[in-house]
């Protein structure tokens, strides 16, 4: 058994996700793991063909898939798990020719009260006028709505005001969750952007959209940019890979 691992993004024709792939690489790599390719769902190096290159041509027939998102839903579901031959993401075998070869494909990032911690202590003491916005893309699937919702209950929890958001799927638009924390007294609002890689046309939209509101707003960090991120996301390698 030889092992690798494949940091898999969504597509390469985006720059802040080539950057959120390379840094998982990068860190994987310098914590001690062995035979770590960045591959990519759309674009290249598209993820089948990293698969069967790293088969073919270094002997690696057990793999660690780790989907770079934050919560799951078709893509990571059933669509990258389809490209590189698994049925779904609880798919554990395939065929390159003629060999059986193992596939772990992990989970989402997904809720972490490790990181949920991380966000609370950077956000800092909170304050009767400021509400905070979990702002996610959101999914066709509850998966998406459920992870952003546990993150806020957690900041509630904490103190805050909190209102969730979604740029293209779900129940409330980030102008909407402004407007209701506007109205509960919060004259400034922080937006948490859950997502790895800002910047898609959906997210450009909401934030205009808000813009448009006149409404005073902070942007925190993306969730790639904390390391309990990278940490997170070692700690869904097997040991010793």
């Amino acid at each position: 058994m030889k092992t690798g691992i494949i940091v898999l993004g969504k597509n390469s024709a985006s720059t802040g996700e080539q950057k959120v792939v390379a840094e998982c690489c990068r860190y994987l790599t310098e914590h001690g793991h062995r035979n770590v390719y960045p591959a990519f769902h759309f674009g290249e190096p598209r993820s089948d063909r990293v698969l069967k290159r790293m088969f073919l041509e270094e002997g690696i027939d057990t793999f660690c898939v780790l989907p770079m998102a934050v919560a799951e839903g078709n893509l990571t579901i059933w669509n990258m798990p389809k490209r590189i031959g698994l049925p779904d993401n609880s798919g554990s075998w395939t065929m390159i020719g003629k060999h059986d070869v193992a596939i772990r494909f992990a989970t989402a990032l997904g809720y972490s009260g490790y990181l949920a911690s991380a966000i609370a202590d950077r956000l800092g003491a909170p304050s009767d006028d400021t509400g905070v916005i979990v702002f996610a893309h959101g999914s066709k699937l509850s998966l998406s709505e459920k992870t952003a919702g546990r993150y806020a209950s957690y900041l509630s929890d904490c103190g805050w005001k909190v209102s969730c958001a979604f740029s293209e799927t779900g129940p409330v638009t980030l102008a909407e969750a402004a407007e209701k924390l506007s109205s509960d007294g919060c004259a400034r609002l922080l937006i948490l952007p859950f997502f790895l890689s800002p910047g898609g046309k959906s997210y450009r939209d909401a934030i205009e959209e808000l813009d448009a509101t006149g409404k005073e707003y902070v942007l925190t960090p993306p969730i790639s940019e904390y390391r309990e991120f990278l940490e997170i996301t070692e700690h869904k390698v097997p040991e010793d890979w």
